[in-house]
């Protein structure tokens, strides 16, 4: 403690907020690009992001204004990686 004020517990308080909130942030899109959403009771009754599920699938749609290999990925909808806007030309999430 340093002046009544303890540090650590500050620290974790703000990691472990970055934390869920890059979680909450990044992955939020998993059930709108899932092919079960309008029959999905999970989604129906969670009132938090879901952010992993079991029976989550998706229609792999490449998009024909991507530029490089994201034009012909199926992931694109829900692509999160930087230089998706100038085009990518190695990707090992490409599918």
């Amino acid at each position: 403690m340093h002046f009544g004020i303890d540090w650590h517990e500050c620290f974790m308080k703000f990691i472990n907020s970055v934390i869920k909130d890059a979680l909450v942030n990044e992955l939020k899109p998993l059930c709108a690009v899932c092919i079960h959403l309008d029959d999905c009771e999970y989604y129906k009754k969670s009132a938090k992001a879901i952010i992993q599920c079991e029976l989550f699938e998706e229609e792999l749609l490449p998009d024909p204004d991507g530029k490089g290999l994201c034009g012909l990925c199926g992931y694109n909808r829900r692509c999160t990686l930087p230089g998706k806007k100038y085009g990518v030309w190695h990707c090992e999430e490409f599918k």
